[in-house]
């Protein structure tokens, strides 16, 4: 009995002790969240601004830190259609060559203060008159005072499906137009006849696209449970990464195909780019830059960047991104008083103000933290690999490279528009959203490598049957690859069915699986393959999925073949599926339009004005989604595992009879139009590079 008497008080001791420390720990945790978001963007912009890498955005000399000179933006908009010019205006502008520095090594003083060497990219030949003054100046002033820059060899690595893919082909075709660039464009197999048929260089990057979308759509776009799907995700990476080196290096082929036989060829001439750019998940490409002592820059689709004015679209699950749980939490924690108790009583009013600032306050952190987080994570995933890279190249290991925070100082571009989404606060002058990079009308590339898009007549005359755009949809998702591919088939069928006298143009999608939707297994498809052929073609197949109309889906005769007892009969010509048709070229001709959510898909619907339904799957798709819908461009998304015949039923009703939004998407698609896309993109390229100029 004493000796409980005496371990009574002790216990009760300890039981304070740990409740004081679980109070403080909670404290300080909850001030870290809260605080060190505003303080480590700062140190990010302080780092950027001293790093070679990206001071030139930061340096007020060259008057350009506040932000772009509209009229540089607007004559890079020109140059991009000007072609080759006025050969004697050409003549008359002065002798200018790349300024070669390792940005990755030193300060940025030593960098700017000539620690650098000159390249004569344009391949002029000095003559012994390096006596000359040579004056620097940004690409950009450059561009602004002449109309011209060096010419350059670019490297763009792009990992990920055919909407990470168009932007950057779109770009290196900018780059390719406006400055007589060298352009190759590393990607994986499947996308080689889009790369080429833009007149640019292809590299064969490692990795199965189809394969990674199958597992980011199996998981939600969430962690893995399944660790053989890490397992083989891991390798994929892994193979990406050592690919990025190749890329980079390789000699050219003389067809501007570089095939796998000559990499690695020892006798051909090592391939020397000036420039690396990648988008944010091709992991590699940046381990590569600093290898090889190179500018980088990066392209994103999505506001990949820690930002307390956006949370991360890939932090999401269970109903809500992560941002929106933690706004919950605090809002129940700290719940508004009622409005009369407000209007009547001091206090209550000072509890109201004070409750809806730290909500706020949760709310922006947790925006902020999204992607840092995200980021860790994701190298934490792939750590050793990135060790073993960094080890293969002679690269130190203890550095800012080897962990989440690799790309936080890089320049970046982000290819989303301003007028949608507003340029988070708390970025530098290193990051810029440019708009949509879209592919120009008149290249109509496709994945059949033609340069130039002419439309099949068979499209023609089905989109000449609606001439005023009242009752024809565009109804597409993308690459993404659908378990439930064949009752989403059914269900557009069967909500098409139900309103006879609305139309479609259905996309058989990046791997041609939609075009195969309502058929049954087994039934002819375009091209005498079957449906069970076509299933098993993996990647390798989808470089070959049919460009173009690919017929109606049904004709009386094949429904009543086809359709299954109770199945809702279609009539002939009122669905037509089809393979690849540039969006810019399709979208002015139909009412609407209903899609993944893709940025490339979304911007170019409201550029063309039509009223969107978005039926996400993952991921920044949900962002989009319900980003249309605060725009008041259509209904609400609806998740594609959950979308039914009614919901599509219902969205076609919204989208095709709503004025409303008819007319926001008018407004919409006239901001867009006000985003200069590749122009704005190639101008903030142009602002971190230096050039020397003859004076």
């Amino acid at each position: 009995m004493w000796a409980a008497a005496l371990l009574r008080p002790a216990a009760a001791g300890v039981r304070s002790l740990l409740a004081c420390v679980l109070i403080v720990n909670t404290i300080i945790s909850t001030t870290a969240f809260l605080l060190l978001p505003r303080r480590l963007a700062a140190l990010i912009n302080r780092l950027a601004a001293s790093s070679p890498l990206a001071s030139q955005y930061y340096s007020r000399a060259s008057g350009e830190a506040a932000g772009y000179d509209d009229s540089v933006e607007h004559q890079a908009a020109a140059e991009l259609g000007a072609g080759d010019g006025d050969a004697a205006i050409v003549a008359a502008r002065p002798a200018m060559r790349l300024l070669r520095r390792n940005p990755w090594r030193g300060s940025s003083a030593e960098a700017d203060g000539g620690a650098g060497t000159a390249a004569n990219t344009d391949g002029d030949q000095d003559d012994g008159k390096d006596q000359q003054h040579w004056q620097a100046l940004s690409l950009q002033e450059c561009m602004r005072r002449y109309g011209s820059v060096p010419r350059l060899r670019v490297v763009i690595m792009v990992a990920g499906t055919r909407g990470d893919v168009q932007p950057a082909v779109a770009l290196g075709l900018a780059l390719q137009r406006s400055g007589g660039h060298c352009v190759r464009l590393a990607t994986h197999e499947p996308y080689r006849g889009l790369v080429t048929g833009a007149g640019l260089e292809f590299f064969p990057l490692a990795g199965d696209p189809r394969g990674m979308m199958a597992l980011t759509v199996k998981h939600k776009g969430m962690l893995f449970g399944d660790l053989r799907d890490l397992a083989w995700l891991r390798i994929q990476y892994r193979e990406i990464m050592d690919s990025c080196w190749d890329a980079a290096t390789a000699p050219s082929a003389s067809d501007g195909i570089v095939s796998a036989s000559a990499v690695g060829d020892v006798r051909s001439e090592p391939y020397t780019p000036d420039l690396v750019v990648a988008t944010a998940i091709t992991y590699g490409a940046v381990h590569v830059a600093e290898a090889l002592g190179l500018p980088m820059h990066v392209i994103s689709t999505i506001p990949w960047r820690p930002t307390q004015d956006i949370c991360h679209p890939w932090a999401r699950g269970f109903g809500d991104n992560l941002a929106g749980h933690c706004t919950a939490l605090a809002a129940a924690a700290l719940p508004q008083p009622p409005p009369t108790w407000v209007k009547q009583n001091a206090v209550a009013r000072a509890y109201a103000q004070f409750a809806a600032a730290a909500v706020a306050s949760v709310n922006a952190a947790a925006c902020w933290w999204s992607s840092a987080l995200l980021d860790h994570m994701a190298y934490l995933g792939i750590a050793d690999l990135v060790i073993r890279f960094r080890r293969r190249l002679g690269l130190p290991l203890l550095s800012l490279r080897n962990t989440g925070f690799a790309l936080y100082t890089v320049p970046t571009t982000f290819t989303f528009s301003k007028s949608l989404v507003a340029r988070p606060r708390d970025w530098g002058p290193h990051v810029e959203v440019s708009g949509p990079l879209l592919l120009p009308a008149a290249t109509g590339v496709s994945g059949d490598g033609d340069s130039a898009y002419t439309p099949p007549q068979q499209l023609v005359s089905f989109l000449e049957q609606d001439p005023a755009r009242q009752r024809t949809l565009y109804i597409g998702f993308g690459s993404m690859t659908l378990a439930e591919e064949l009752q989403l088939g059914q269900a557009i069928r069967n909500a098409l069915a139900a309103r006879p006298r609305v139309r479609a143009v259905v996309s058989a999608g990046g791997w041609g699986c939609l075009g195969l939707s309502g058929k049954r297994e087994g039934a002819p498809v375009s091209g005498g393959a079957t449906a069970a052929q076509q299933h098993g073609r993996g990647a390798s197949g989808a470089a070959a999925a049919p460009a173009g109309p690919t017929g109606p889906l049904d004709t009386p005769a094949a429904m009543d073949a086809q359709a299954a007892p109770g199945e809702v009969q279609q009539p002939e010509q009122q669905i037509l599926v089809v393979g690849d048709v540039p969006h810019d070229w399709l979208f002015p001709r139909v009412a609407a339009v209903i899609h993944h959510g893709g940025v490339g898909t979304t911007a170019a619907g409201l550029l063309a004005g039509c009223p969107t339904f978005v039926a996400p799957s993952f991921g920044d798709l949900y962002f989009w989604g319900e980003l249309c819908a605060r725009a008041g461009v259509g209904p609400a998304p609806v998740p594609i595992e959950k979308l039914t015949a009614q919901d599509i039923g219902d969205a076609i009703d919204v989208l095709l009879h709503s004025d409303i939004a008819r007319q926001a998407a008018k407004r919409a698609g006239a901001q867009l139009r006000q985003d200069l896309g590749v122009a704005a993109a190639v101008t903030h390229i142009y602002r971190g590079l230096l050039a020397e100029v003859c004076v």
